[in-house]
């Protein structure tokens, strides 16, 4: 994620400890997003899933 971020983000204003916690953040909400996506059964297929989660970065 860090790359994905470096590669996509202005960090103009995340410099140091709140450049890692964005990161941090994040890491953590797509985990908890991929693991509610098992837990109701995987009834979204991945690609859709990871085309939401792109979406919410826009």
């Amino acid at each position: 994620m860090t790359i994905f971020y470096n590669e996509t983000t202005t960090w103009a204003d995340y410099l140091g400890t709140k450049q890692k916690f964005w990161n941090d953040f994040m890491a953590a909400g797509l985990f908890y997003v991929l693991g509610n996506w098992v837990k109701n059964g995987c009834q979204d297929s991945y690609d859709e899933v990871v085309k939401m989660v792109v979406e919410f970065h826009e």
